[in-house]
């Protein structure tokens, strides 16, 4: 049963147990106090009557007894003298008996009885009678009238009690079908909010809530479900492309004779096909150990980070030729160094593949923060579309893939970056202007020791890297040659600048 006819059922047999309960206690009392009324009247007119016979049958005898027996009541009652007492119990002198005697038809009459005595020591009976019924249809007609009021007022009350209920569960009703087409997957559906009761109104509300966040959910998932299966047919093509490519050149090396110079270049192109192949397994491999493991932090210097990754990239930045820099202020973070040099690397190597044209420069820079400590790799590169910024953490996503996979990429350096900054409660940053190049940045914790903020000095012991292979003519970085760094000021440090974070 819906709950729209159990509010009205309910309030019905309430409301007619109430009229009815209320209308008979008013009838009842009514008859009572009209019949308690009558009652004493009647009594009060038999004691009199005793009382006058009494007295004649004190004056005489004779006549008193003659007069008795022969007076009667006129109108609606009567009296006369009995011999004999017609109520089983004894009365005695100055005693009365009454009682309510049910005729024919529906007749009522009043009997009262009281003893008298006359002179001669004889026990006579005064008998009154008076005719009640006119009460008992009196109260016959109040209840049927009260029936009546009872049957209309039920009408009446029924309809607005019906249309008091459905309004009072229509918003019930409408949470109830926007409930089932969120069930159905319409996850844009809402519950109206303009109820006339606090209580429905929060119920809508918090159903609203719960279905925002079902449908921001639910749009997670699609889109993860969606990065799945991108990642999946991308690495299914990052597979299919080298393996291709090695088994026909395996294929031609096995099916004919060549010439030396042609055999070694098929086994030159196997081997950077192999080592490609190689590195996607060792980036895939590093992505799902950090998708399941927490970083192990602890105190590591600042001074730790940059001059590891100086030395890490020293190598492989003066064989291209590419200036870096290094500046950073002291301080004391709470992060897995191997981790953050990971980072570091991944991002210089990023900027590394981005480079062109004759400004090679790439800055590892650190800096104090209100959040804490930033760390930020900035290049003069080629720089990133604005409208790809949002995705260049998937894995596998390449700005430009031919040119990528000539460089040896696979798409999950900035994936492995991002992932390790989310296990030190961070998350990479992006700047970039097409054709001025890219920085990336990340905030770390600091440790409750670390040393207070300072700018870092120019030539007199600063931390200012210089660069590792400089060509001759390069001139030093500037302010616009680094989308997130500043220019030396005129005493030599380089002055915190926040770069504005794109999305």
């Amino acid at each position: 049963m819906k709950f729209a006819w159990k509010i009205f059922f309910t309030a019905c047999a309430l409301l007619v147990f109430s009229l009815g309960l209320g209308s008979f206690l008013l009838v009842n009392a009514s008859f009572q106090n009209m019949l308690s009324s009558r009652r004493d009247a009647a009594l009060e007119k038999a004691e009199s009557l005793r009382l006058s016979y009494q007295a004649l049958l004190a004056a005489d005898q004779l006549l008193s007894t003659h007069l008795a027996y022969s007076y009667g009541l006129g109108g609606e009652g009567e009296a006369r003298i009995l011999e004999e007492n017609p109520f089983p119990a004894a009365l005695e002198a100055g005693q009365q008996g009454s009682r309510l005697v049910q005729g024919e038809g529906g007749q009522v009459t009043f009997q009262v009885v009281l003893p008298l005595s006359t002179p001669d020591g004889q026990t006579l009976f005064l008998e009154s009678r008076e005719d009640f019924s006119d009460i008992y249809q009196l109260r016959r007609r109040s209840q049927a009238a009260s029936c009546l009021v009872m049957a209309g007022v039920c009408l009446v009350s029924g309809g607005l009690l019906f249309w008091f209920s459905r309004r009072l569960t229509r918003p019930l009703g409408r949470l109830a079908r926007a409930a089932a087409l969120l069930g159905e997957g319409d996850y844009s559906r809402r519950a109206p909010e303009d109820s006339s009761t606090l209580e429905t109104a929060a119920l809508a509300r918090v159903f609203n809530r719960m279905a925002d966040q079902v449908e921001s959910q639910m749009a997670e998932l699609r889109e993860e479900s969606r990065r799945r299966e991108e990642f999946v047919a991308n690495f299914t093509h990052e597979l299919k492309t080298p393996l291709t490519s090695i088994i026909g050149y395996a294929d031609l090396m096995r099916t004919f004779e060549l010439e030396a110079p042609q055999r070694r270049e098929y086994s030159d192109f196997i081997y950077r096909e192999g080592t490609r192949l190689e590195s996607l397994s060792l980036h895939l491999m590093e992505l799902i150990v950090l998708g399941k493991a927490d970083a192990p932090t602890a105190r590591v210097p600042a001074r730790t980070l940059f001059e590891g990754a100086r030395r890490s990239l020293a190598p492989l930045l003066e064989r291209e030729k590419i200036q870096l820099f290094v500046d950073y202020e002291d301080a004391l973070l709470l992060a897995d160094a191997q981790l953050i040099q990971t980072l570091l690397y991944n991002l210089a190597d990023n900027a590394r593949k981005a480079m062109e044209g004759p400004l090679r420069q790439i800055l590892l820079q650190g800096r104090y923060v209100e959040e804490g400590y930033r760390l930020t790799v900035s290049d003069t590169g080629r720089g990133i579309p604005a409208d790809q910024l949002g995705r260049i953490t998937e894995p596998f996503y390449m700005v430009d893939k031919s040119r990528a996979r000539r460089q040896g990429g696979a798409g999950l350096g900035l994936a492995l970056c991002q992932r390790i900054a989310l296990l030190h409660g961070s998350r990479l940053e992006f700047l970039s202007k097409p054709g001025e190049g890219t920085a990336v940045s990340c905030t770390l914790p600091l440790a409750e020791d670390s040393p207070a903020p300072q700018s870092p000095a120019g030539p007199d012991g600063s931390h200012a890297g210089a660069d590792i292979s400089p060509a001759p003519d390069s001139p030093a970085p500037g302010a616009s040659d680094f989308p997130a760094a500043g220019a030396p000021d005129s005493q030599g440090s380089r002055p915190d600048s926040s770069p504005e974070v794109c999305p």
